[in-house]
């Protein structure tokens, strides 16, 4: 489980990243539209939007996997790297997302089931009544549904947490660019007048 939370965060940043670099792509070329067009590159800015984005039809049964197309690009890196495309990056994440809901649901509803078998058995065995049964599986069903409502925001929480970390990473960086107040003029005494 611990291990599923790792995974999941860290797709989550890497999902961040993609989409950072899908939306950079979009804004220069958007932004600078009539340069695109003056020089009739309208054609490489989608190809150069579609690597950062994926598309699902190079993909046999559309999963995402490392080019084996052989370059100038074996190294490993540099294939997860050029492949980390929104739709690898967030086809990943929901797998494992589901690979959550399914094991939580599982282990949940495999629970319930055998605590209504056992039960039964009881029942059988004239050791509990069949009301008492019922009584306990309702409460059990409440429960049961009650964690199933959680375990979404659990999961979302994960990936927030992810994301969360790329935020603090942006933050706490050094800028390269120097800072003009810093061994310069002192600001303090600037009173906006010439």
């Amino acid at each position: 489980h611990v291990y599923r939370t790792l995974v999941v965060s860290s797709l989550s940043v890497g999902y961040q990243d993609a989409l950072g670099e899908a939306q950079t792509r979009s804004t220069e070329a958007l932004g600078s539209m009539r340069t695109v067009q003056s020089f009739v590159a309208e054609n490489r800015e989608f190809e150069r939007y579609r690597e950062a984005i994926g598309d699902p039809d190079e993909f046999r049964w559309w999963f995402p996997r490392p080019s084996s197309k052989k370059g100038a690009d074996d190294n490993p890196k540099q294939q997860m790297k050029k492949t980390a495309t929104t739709y690898s990056v967030g086809f990943c994440k929901s797998i494992w997302t589901s690979a959550f809901y399914v094991f939580l649901f599982g282990f949940g509803f495999g629970s319930m089931y055998i605590a209504l078998w056992y039960g039964f058995k009881l029942v059988v065995d004239s050791k509990i009544s069949l009301g008492n049964l019922t009584a306990f599986q309702s409460y059990i069903f409440q429960i049961g549904g009650s964690l199933g409502g959680v375990s979404r925001f659990v999961t979302q929480f994960i990936e927030a947490r992810g994301a969360s970390g790329r935020i603090f990473q942006l933050l706490e960086r050094v800028p390269m660019i120097p800072f003009p107040w810093k061994g310069g003029t002192n600001y303090k005494d600037a009173d906006g007048k010439d």
